[in-house]
């Protein structure tokens, strides 16, 4: 059975609903050129047209005459009827004209030859379906000039670079809940906007290696191209390019995020305000230009063993490559963060920073680097100005704050990594050390700012898309 019989749910043009069985076979006239019919189960209906009197006729769940050279569309039978689709034009693709709404009822394959084209604003809710692309050389979801599509529910598997159409900047796909992209092959946007709607997480996955994903509008007035909301873009097995087209909000304790969830690269060439989420390992950010601010938040998942590892994969050369000849210089790698931007720990895993290259410079503003319980810090030789690393880990404790590298230095201060367990604190100009002018100890006071810190869809409990098959039902716009 092909994808015609097990995945569309189409309405064309004119849409009639029977709202009985009937009793015995009816007979109805159609002048239209195409026409839909609504089929309550267990009820049959014969389609005349008028013309020359060729006739089509259905019964549930099965075609029981199908006579002359014109094309019949029809989906099998579900609890809530079914709908027959008969025209004079043939029809290729499948092609939503009129419509605000399709149900996708069971896992399915797109072959070859066959193409969703939506001309107007449409919701797609697979209710746990799988739609696999065939691979085809040309598109095979097509989305018109000033069309919204809203996904939910629904993995989108084998992605090649020819899958999506995005025809002008005016198309638009929305990203609801539990929507999963399974990349076959690196995959670009140049047209188009893609957003997120509400606290949803929208799952982008490299198939069999990591895929290259990049959004790089071929107009500058089509910026940002990506709309994340308070939504959360997670990513796994997937190098990332053109992040500065991405935008995000926040609400309250709710951030919209990017999130690097296994095996993930960013590159990042201007500073950003983003706030990202580590889940995992083998995550990176790839910093194309030297001494860019992150202002921001980077927050850790509180299960399992995550990773963020800091390259500098520079444009232009700081000056040597040798470290050495950097240090001598004093021209070295450097990263900015702004107030609040690390925040390294994890309630039940581990959350480790790693910067990777022979020496490294970071500037904090102030408080900018706090560590606690369960966190990690590796480098080569890491120099630290501006504002020192913040330790508020128990000291005592057999998760505390650890650290591996070669080499510690602190620029324009004594230490460059500050213990603060339990150690009253006073106001202190330079930094806030108080409530409210209440005197609490720092880690109070860290606790609270961690309670106040924004949370990303996925710490909010979103989680990762999790689709089981289920019945198709039908959605409306």
């Amino acid at each position: 059975m092909n994808v015609r019989n097990k995945l569309i749910y189409l309405f064309f043009l004119i849409t009639i609903s029977f709202d009985f069985a009937f009793a015995a076979e009816g007979v109805l006239d159609f002048s239209s050129m195409s026409a839909s019919l609504a089929l309550k189960p267990d009820s049959s209906v014969r389609l005349k047209y008028t013309g020359d009197g060729r006739q089509f006729g259905w019964s549930y769940a099965s075609i029981v005459k199908a006579t002359g050279d014109y094309p019949v569309n029809w989906q099998e039978a579900y609890p809530d009827g079914v709908v027959i689709t008969y025209g004079m034009a043939p029809y290729p693709d499948y092609s939503v004209t009129s419509s605000h709404q399709i149900r996708i009822g069971e896992s399915g394959f797109l072959g070859p030859d066959d193409v969703l084209t939506f001309t107007t604003d449409t919701v797609v809710n697979g209710n746990g379906s799988t739609l696999i692309f065939a691979g085809s050389l040309n598109p095979q979801f097509v989305v018109s000039p000033g069309t919204t599509i809203v996904l939910s529910n629904i993995k989108l598997l084998g992605i090649t670079r020819n899958s999506f159409s995005m025809m002008t900047d005016s198309s638009q796909i929305i990203i609801g809940e539990n929507v999963y992209w399974g990349l076959d092959e690196h995959l670009t946007f140049t047209r188009g906007k893609i957003s997120i709607t509400g606290q949803n997480v929208w799952n982008i996955q490299g198939i069999g290696g990591q895929k290259r994903l990049k959004f790089n509008p071929a107009s500058s007035t089509n910026n940002p191209m990506i709309n994340l909301g308070l939504g959360t873009l997670a990513l796994q097995n997937i190098e990332l390019t053109g992040l500065k087209h991405i935008s995000s909000s926040t609400l309250g304790n709710i951030a919209g995020a990017l999130g690097l969830v296994g095996n993930a690269a960013v590159n990042i060439e201007q500073s950003t305000s983003m706030v990202f989420y580590i889940e995992s390992l083998a995550n990176v950010f790839r910093l194309l230009e030297n001494n860019l601010t992150f202002n921001g938040l980077l927050n850790y998942s509180e299960t399992g063993d995550s990773a963020l590892h800091f390259d500098f994969v520079l444009r232009s050369p700081v000056e040597s490559t040798d470290a050495k000849a950097q240090l001598q210089s004093g021209k070295v790698p450097v990263v900015n963060f702004a107030t609040n931007f690390i925040y390294l720990t994890s309630l039940n895993g581990i959350a480790r920073i790693i910067f990777d290259d022979a020496i490294v410079k970071v500037n904090n503003a102030s408080d900018a680097f706090i560590v606690l319980e369960n966190s990690y810090l590796a480098a080569n030789k890491l120099q630290v100005s501006g504002d020192p690393i913040w330790d508020a880990s128990d000291n005592s404790a057999k998760n505390r704050f650890a650290v591996e590298a070669t080499e510690l230095e602190a620029v324009g201060f004594t230490s460059e990594i500050v213990p603060e367990f339990g150690i009253p604190i006073i106001v202190d100009p330079g930094h806030h050390r108080s409530i409210d002018d209440i005197f609490v100890t720092r880690f109070d006071l860290l606790d609270i700012l961690k309670e106040e810190r924004p949370k990303t869809a996925i710490e909010l409990g979103k989680g990762l898309a999790r689709i089981e098959d289920g019945p198709a039902v039908i959605f409306k716009s």
